[in-house]
């Protein structure tokens, strides 16, 4: 069995439940409406001479909220529940903002071959890492169990949660940072012989 923590109350519970959530429907309705409204940006490409403008905006703000979620804090004035639910709310932008950037970037720029394989494999990423955030979960788990199985949570145990969280938050930034620098690998961005002059 293990140690009971102090919950927070309804409210904030079902806050820093939805908050993400929130957030990633702002996200889908603003990088929507901003990437029809930029368009697309003419950049020459080895594959094709399209890119777009808004592709890698939504992941430095989850890179950044994800960031800034993993290392914040509660101070005197401010109570680390409502930071919580702040950066999980812009994490939400983020990621919902990356539904619409990255289903366009696949379907315009995937041979058509493939594409609707290509399609599956973007959201099915989806489950694999929510299978691996389970994982992460597990081995926090096993990792701190020793503190955990007292029935009332003393210091120890507390340190081992805080680290646990932040720890399954923090590795979250891992596949931002990979998706991030991919578009950009060397040979991606060279140019297209047919685009040249545009």
């Amino acid at each position: 069995m293990f140690a009971s923590v102090n919950k927070t109350s309804g409210p904030l519970e079902t806050a820093i439940k939805v908050s993400s959530s929130v957030g990633a429907v702002v996200g889908q309705c603003l990088f929507g409406l901003l990437s029809d409204l930029l368009g697309r940006k003419k950049v020459c490409h080895i594959k094709s001479c399209t890119d777009y403008q808004m592709y890698g905006a939504e992941l430095i703000v989850m890179i950044a909220a994800i960031f800034s979620l993993s290392l914040t804090g509660g101070a005197p004035a401010l109570s680390i529940t409502y930071v919580t639910i702040f950066w999980r709310v812009v994490l939400g932008i983020g990621i919902g903002g990356d539904y619409p950037t990255s289903s366009i970037i696949t379907s315009e720029l995937a041979p058509v071959r493939w594409r609707g394989a290509m399609m599956a494999a973007v959201f099915a990423n989806q489950g694999l890492g929510q299978l691996t955030a389970a994982l992460v979960s597990f081995i926090c788990i096993a990792r701190y169990k020793d503190f955990l199985r007292d029935s009332i949570c003393e210091d120890d145990c507390k340190i081992a949660l805080d680290q646990s969280w932040r720890i399954l938050y923090g590795l979250g930034i891992v596949p931002a940072i990979v998706a991030l620098y991919f578009p950009y690998y060397p040979g991606v961005g060279q140019v297209h012989p047919g685009c040249q002059g545009r």
